[in-house]
């Protein structure tokens, strides 16, 4: 996040106005970048996008201070719903402390979805810290670091792309599918680079998905087989004007997925038994999340209407 011995994160945002009255600057100590925050209450840090730290183990940090006693480094999550924990730390004055912090204390932290972190010192208001090298790591190296996960339909086929942005002891990928999303099989297996700290892209074709609803997702395999899991998405190859919804039974969501709407507009209307509309929605893509908080429990009919086509199914809210 900040070392000149590390990429960063791009778009880190170091000074967020979070009414603080911290000072914040850059200064070389020795040739190195360093941060210096003055009048330390409370620092925000705010990542571009949210950070992935699920297959790490620690967060370090170096600090140099002549009169914070404590020092809280929270681990902030802002979606769903904000939560935040800390762990203290108690430097020594006028040397630097060097600290690899267990993530495994942050136990209220989604450890996949950290938006933001926070830095608070004692005494509130008028602590001064120098900071550097502030990562995420683990031991044997680094992880293999997946993204840009996506499916798409090619004609009659299905083709997954992705990409890695670093690989360690990475063996390769294993290309899943599912037709109800709990029961996979395997339909393909693409090799990894081993290790690689550059962009690598790779792409898998499912020549033969299945009529209906194809749930996929990649198992990402170390050589010691230690694996992990992609996100699910999926690809609907059902007859033109049906559709799937999933859950069902659904409390706060639910996944409406069409064979396509590459060019064309759907109407999803949600309507109680007596026939009452309590919910239209316009669909332009060939899936979409409807938030279902708004309405009471029971059961509803899910109305699809798409170039004078027309299908109902039913949906159970719970």
């Amino acid at each position: 996040m900040f070392s000149d011995a590390y990429s960063n994160v791009a778009g880190t945002d170091w000074f967020p106005n979070w009414q603080q009255t911290t000072i914040v600057s850059d200064t070389i100590i020795q040739g190195d970048n360093t941060k210096k925050y003055e009048n330390l209450n409370y620092q925000g840090v705010q990542f571009a996008a949210s950070v992935d730290a699920s297959s790490m183990q620690k967060l370090h940090v170096d600090i140099w201070t002549p009169n914070c006693t404590a020092f809280d480094v929270f681990l902030i999550n802002t979606t769903p719903s904000l939560v935040q924990q800390k762990v203290t730390l108690n430097p020594t004055a006028n040397g630097w402390n060097s600290y690899d912090i267990n993530l495994s204390d942050y136990t209220t932290i989604a450890l996949n979805n950290i938006g933001q972190i926070k830095l608070e010192g004692t005494p509130f208001g008028t602590s001064k810290v120098y900071m550097d090298n502030m990562y995420f790591w683990r031991s044997g190296g680094l992880p293999v670091v997946m993204n840009g996960f996506n499916v798409q339909k090619m004609g009659a086929k299905s083709k997954l792309t992705w990409k890695t942005s670093s690989e360690y002891n990475n063996k390769g990928f294993q290309i899943e599918r599912s037709l109800n999303g709990r029961d996979w099989q395997s339909i393909g297996f693409v090799q990894g680079a081993g290790n690689s700290q550059t962009e690598k892209q790779y792409a898998q074709m499912d020549y033969t998905p299945a009529k209906g609803l194809n749930y996929y997702r990649i198992k990402q395999i170390d050589l010691d087989n230690q694996f992990k899991y992609s996100s699910v998405l999926t690809l609907n190859f059902a007859e033109a004007g049906s559709f799937a919804v999933y859950p069902n039974p659904a409390r706060n969501q639910a996944t409406i997925s069409l064979p396509s709407l590459e060019n064309n507009q759907a109407t999803l209307q949600i309507l109680s038994l007596d026939g009452r509309v309590v919910k239209v929605l316009s669909l332009t893509q060939s899936n979409l999340n409807v938030n279902l908080s708004d309405l009471n429990k029971g059961v509803y009919l899910i109305r699809l209407s798409a170039e004078g086509q027309h299908a109902t199914q039913k949906l159970i809210v719970e």
